[in-house]
């Protein structure tokens, strides 16, 4: 929900950059962006995005990060938090970086339900996450390509969809055919993408769900407010401000509607 107005000339705490696609968003809004990732991932984006003037990327640790206290306006924080050892003490830790009325912005994997393509992935983690990255880099890049001609015909099973969403919970797939953010793309686009987040689910070492209303209680621990917590992309996205006035009644009443 920020727009590019609201992103100018603003410092902003990019965790997890990732090979930063998010990174060229907010420098092409005009912000200055200091941008890190816990891995090599970091020269892709640099890569991708640099050398820039407002461009500043670099290595560390989410617990451990290099910066003065109440320095950003801004926080992002997305695809990061399923992947730490423990995501509580992380997202209470940003906190300490961002100004008063300063913005942040998350998102982390939802509990499913029920079995989907994309808990998918708890099937096999135990499995996968122990294995030698390369080999299950060759044995997703192998299986996903033969897997999604039959993915899609289980689009075409309407009487029995849900046994398709049975099937598609056994075998991980993260096929993005006929989703409305992956328009446009090739079939070898979607093909590689695929392969990409299949490995990206199953092969980290940690991985973790959580619900809206614990979402919604990190954030009121850390004393923030106009508290927005609601499903998302990856499973629920929350945003709140640091010392803004508003009324809990308003977050609460967001939260709820939310989840309905």
């Amino acid at each position: 929900g920020w727009s590019p107005e609201e992103l100018r000339g603003q410092r902003i705490l990019e965790v997890g950059c990732g090979a930063g696609r998010f990174t060229q968003v907010m420098l092409d809004a005009g912000a200055e962006v200091w941008s890190f990732d816990y891995s090599s991932a970091v020269d892709a984006s640099r890569a991708n995005n640099g050398p820039h003037p407002k461009l500043n990327i670099f290595q560390a640790d989410i617990y451990a990060q290099p910066f003065k206290a109440d320095f950003f306006d801004k926080i992002l924080c997305f695809g990061v938090l399923q992947y730490v050892p423990d995501p509580k003490p992380a997202f209470l830790g940003l906190m300490k970086f961002l100004r008063l009325d300063g913005k942040l912005a998350i998102d982390t994997y939802r509990k499913e339900q029920w079995p989907t393509r994309w808990a998918s992935r708890q099937v096999w983690r135990p499995i996968t996450k122990r294995m030698p990255q390369d080999m299950l880099f060759h044995i997703v890049k192998w299986y996903v390509p033969r897997w999604i001609p039959i993915d899609n015909r289980l689009d075409e099973i309407r009487f029995f969809w849900r046994f398709a969403e049975y099937i598609r919970g056994i075998v991980p797939c993260f096929n993005y055919k006929g989703s409305k953010n992956h328009q446009g793309l090739t079939e070898d686009q979607l093909r590689e993408w695929a392969v990409l987040d299949t490995f990206n689910v199953l092969a980290p070492q940690y991985e973790h769900s959580h619900n809206l209303d614990e979402i919604q209680s990190w954030f009121e621990e850390a004393g923030l407010s106009d508290i927005q917590v609601q499903g998302g992309g990856n499973g629920i996205k929350g945003c709140g401000c640091k010392g803004a006035l508003s009324s809990t009644p308003h977050s609460q009443a967001f939260r709820s509607h939310s989840a309905a």
